[in-house]
């Protein structure tokens, strides 16, 4: 799961993540700019006990100034029970699924984000989606607004988006990283919920791996049986999941 959380940072590093503390029991990824749990936290791999490196983390955490949050695996039982015992509550959970084929097409296509307009639509999209507070984000700051204008001009990531005639209906993102892809930013317009617009983008960004020889693609989701069924309905299978716990 380590790996999958470091394409993560490879590719949205600059835009949201800083930097990242590594060693080969776990990495804290960070960032200087947005406080938000969602780009401040550590993985442990499944092979370290925790009680072995707890204060090592604790003490890189009081480093960067940021709550101590630390990502295991939901099977991680022996680490989540020392977690516990230390106080530590479950933050959130969240899955992560792998694009296997097979996905329905939808009856129209999704375009490339490429011009000003396309821009300002994403950002209204991405915006009104994300606006409600949710255990990764408090709201839509600043910060995280300019992290997202930056990806614009990233050489790692294509956005795209699906319009219901001039009307923005819905967007998604997908990054590349030596040759594995990671997709993000799936959002949909009020009322398009129920749309072939979200399959669009899906589809797109599906399709650029193909063109582009991607080996896998993969999308990190709050843990929701809705969004899970819709995910699996398109292609995608459940390959990991995880806890997020803080003090």
């Amino acid at each position: 799961m380590m790996y999958l959380f470091d394409l993560q940072y490879q590719l949205q590093k600059g835009m949201y993540f800083t930097d990242k503390i590594s060693t080969h029991s776990y990495n804290i990824y960070y960032s200087k700019n947005i406080a938000e749990k969602y780009w401040n936290y550590a993985v442990v791999s499944d092979l370290c006990p925790l009680k072995s490196v707890l204060a090592e983390l604790e003490h890189h955490f009081s480093r960067i100034n940021r709550p101590v949050h630390i990502q295991i695996s939901v099977t991680d039982g022996e680490n989540l029970n020392e977690l516990q015992n230390n106080k530590f509550k479950v933050n959130c959970t969240d899955t992560w699924m792998r694009y296997e084929g097979g996905a329905p097409k939808a009856s129209f296509t999704a375009r490339r984000v490429e011009n000003k307009t396309d821009r300002e639509n994403y950002i209204k999209v991405f915006s009104e989606y994300y606006r409600s507070p949710n255990p990764y984000m408090t709201g839509i700051s600043p910060e995280i607004l300019s992290g997202l204008r930056r990806s614009f001009d990233s050489d790692s990531l294509t956005h795209f988006i699906s319009y219901d005639g001039k009307h923005p209906a819905a967007i998604a993102t997908v990054g590349c990283f030596d040759n594995y892809a990671l997709l993000f930013n799936v959002a949909v317009a009020a009322g398009y919920a129920e749309t072939e617009h979200p399959l669009a983008v899906v589809n797109a960004c599906t399709e650029y791996c193909r063109q582009n020889g991607c080996v896998s693609l993969n999308v990190n989701l709050l843990s929701s049986n809705r969004l899970e069924r819709w995910y699996g309905r398109n292609g995608f299978k459940r390959i990991a999941a995880g806890c997020r716990m803080i003090l």
